[in-house]
């Protein structure tokens, strides 16, 4: 098991070599080449894929004018971009000196066949475009005047590190020597959920028509990281460590067994059936982001010899950037995350995106208040938060790190360790992160130390239950179905946290604690018998809802989707609906066609008179609502409540 402190000298070197292979100037233009060939193997995966969408429609039947894949550009070159897009990383140096991350979405709601037949052609896709592109990287290095030009340009990182290793980022590294791994090679790493065991496949990359097939950049298929898939093309390297005395407190001195990766480029893809695809998704086609594509340039040669490699790449508007930064700095507050040393340059770039589009502030606030289910940045700034603040200014002194050598952070850890004085848009990035780590920890609460639920939480869903079924949108439901004349008997069935904790504690494997409650009290699922049915009454229920509301004089808005699953060898429909009060989600309500037998309901084992809705159609409902779910606390528990259903039974 990788310990932090060798996660953290691996990343930095891993960043450092990414850095060199990534700048244009690098070993007389080397670098730029490099970039060129990333910048037309990006290209083609884009025109790839849109092919791929196009071939689809005519084959499948499929309905025209449609995206059913969409692929788009992220991470730092991706926002410098459009940020700055007459700047010069975008028109001179290829998009920066980092590698370029990008990720692909498949749409969720296609048919499982149709969307496994996509998944399969992606991954033919990208893999023979990286592999295409490695073989063009290496004939840069074979057409090279000089035959020992691949050499020299392993020896240039090699000779760099031996100049620079005492000060990496403000770390010394002098106990570490590169070594570039050879041969390359293409992994293959799959998930023992398929193969029922770690599998890790190796083979040497060889190519008949390159002069040094051995510089061919290494490519990695993973997938066995969930919930994604993940493809790259890079060099991998590996650190070698001399004995030496321990050092200071920034000298490193640590065994690294794990590669150094040298990247060029990363493309990710939530796998099918989990709740990131419906969420990505659902993010990207909801018009808050758009995507459209961009120029980027990258130039090289004298000034008598100009040339230039030009692509039109797909990049996210800065709205999307900045879900990113608020989604990543959230993961770090509550402990989640695996970066927490990127916590300076998550929120440098919030405070970036705040000053570079100050027309766009109110947005901003907002889209931080639906991260985290609050309706007021004031009374959030307010929030007395003891214990979320605690945990911050931890993560700040740990993370935010300032070393006699590296004075990059400066700024940030004295603006950060302000209080009165601090700048809205600071005090706004640790007030979220404050009040997501405190909501984590108080969320301990509603388990006692045995891991049963708590009296105080059994309580408060007992009293959420009474008022939602006598009070609140199960009886406005009702009355729906009587204006949309349903003369059948609408029958429903309890699907709340406490009902799908309740089959983790029956399994007797999984830890209801580490699952925990999304907080969402109130959640149900109807049986209606078709179609036309479900589409009259969720009509006259969004009606009377808004009268409802309006009523009561009451801050509650509801949001709704229809979809399709396959169930029993037919489609059938569902409708969602998640109210939100004042922000936050408080109630789930699914609509579902099918009789008793395709949606059974169930008596619960400790009150006859309540019924249950099944695990699958549990599970189903919190992937749905996810993708309706902005705030992070939330959604992060119905992930997880979704992925415990998973690991018990299959969800359509």
């Amino acid at each position: 098991m990788e310990t932090e402190d060798q996660r953290h000298a691996r990343r930095l070197f891993s960043g450092w070599v990414t850095e060199q292979l990534n700048t244009k100037s690098f070993h007389d233009d080397f670098g730029a080449r490099v970039r060129g060939e990333v910048l037309t193997a990006l290209s083609k995966i884009n025109d790839g894929l849109t092919l791929i969408n196009q071939r689809l429609i005519e084959k499948e039947k499929l309905v025209d004018g449609r995206e059913y894949i969409c692929f788009y550009m992220k991470g730092g070159n991706a926002f410098d971009c459009v940020v700055d897009p007459t700047g010069p990383k975008a028109l001179k140096d290829g998009g920066g000196s980092s590698d370029w991350d990008t990720q692909v979405v498949v749409d969720p709601w296609l048919p499982e066949a149709i969307q496994n037949t996509i998944y399969g052609l992606v991954e033919d896709t990208v893999l023979d475009v990286l592999n295409n592109a490695g073989v063009e990287i290496a004939k840069i290095a074979g057409d090279s005047i000089n035959d020992s030009f691949p050499e020299d340009f392993v020896k240039d990182i090699e000779n760099l590190w031996s100049d620079k290793r005492n000060n990496i980022k403000g770390f010394d590294a002098s106990l570490y020597t590169l070594s570039l791994d050879d041969p390359q090679a293409l992994r293959k790493i799959y998930d023992r959920d398929k193969t029922g065991l770690w599998m890790n496949d190796s083979k040497r990359l060889a190519n008949k028509t390159v002069k040094y097939p051995k510089w061919i950049p290494g490519m990695t298929f993973n997938d066995a990281i969930k919930p994604f898939v993940l493809w790259r093309l890079g060099y991998t390297w590996h650190a070698d460590k001399s004995a030496g005395p321990p050092g200071g407190a920034f000298k490193l001195n640590v065994d690294i067994n794990r590669p150094i990766l040298a990247e060029l480029i990363d493309v990710t893809i939530p796998r099918s059936n989990t709740v990131e695809a419906v969420e990505v998704w659902e993010h990207l086609k909801s018009n808050h982001i758009s995507v459209e594509e961009q120029t980027v340039n990258v130039e090289y040669g004298s000034a008598l010899n100009k040339q230039s490699v030009s692509a039109d790449l797909p990049l996210p508007d800065v709205f999307y950037h900045l879900s990113e930064i608020l989604e990543m700095m959230c993961e770090i507050a509550d402990g989640s995350s695996n970066h927490k040393d990127k916590l300076p340059k998550r929120i440098n770039r919030f405070v970036e995106i705040w000053n570079r589009v100050p027309t766009k502030r109110d947005k901003i606030k907002q889209m931080v208040l639906s991260r985290i289910g609050r309706d007021s940045i004031d009374e959030l700034i307010d929030d007395e938060l003891a214990e979320g603040r605690g945990v911050v200014n931890n993560l700040i002194d740990e993370y935010v790190i300032v070393t006699p050598t590296d004075k990059k952070w400066e700024n940030l850890k004295k603006e950060l360790a302000k209080t009165d004085d601090i700048k809205l848009e600071y005090n706004i990035a640790k007030s979220m992160m404050a009040y997501v780590a405190e909501t984590s920890v108080k969320s301990q609460q509603d388990f006692d130390d045995l891991g049963r639920v708590s009296t105080a939480r059994l309580k408060t869903m007992s009293e959420a239950w009474q008022a939602f079924t006598k009070l609140e949108e199960v009886a406005l439901l009702g009355e729906a179905a009587v204006k949309a004349n349903y003369t059948e008997t609408l029958y429903a069935a309890n699907s709340d946290d406490l009902t799908l904790l309740d089959f983790i504690y029956e399994n007797d494997y999984l830890t209801a604690k580490r699952i925990g409650f999304s907080h969402v009290d109130k959640s149900a699922i109807f049986r209606v018998d078709n179609l036309m049915n479900l589409k009259v009454i969720a009509g006259q229920y969004l009606s009377l809802f808004q009268k409802w509301n309006a009523a009561i004089k009451g801050s509650k808005v509801v949001a709704h989707r229809y979809y399709q699953i396959e169930k029993f060898g037919r489609y059938m429909n569902e409708c969602i609906f998640v109210t939100f009060d004042s922000g936050k989600a408080t109630s789930f309500i699914t609509l579902t066609t099918g009789d008793a037998s395709q949606v059974p309901f169930a008596s619960a084992p400790n009150n006859l008179n309540k019924k249950y809705a099944s695990i699958e159609d549990i599970g189903r409902q919190r992937k749905v609502a996810a993708a309706l779910v902005e705030d992070y606390l939330i959604r992060t528990v119905l992930s997880r409540q979704y992925e415990a259903v998973k690991a018990l039974v299959n969800v359509s």
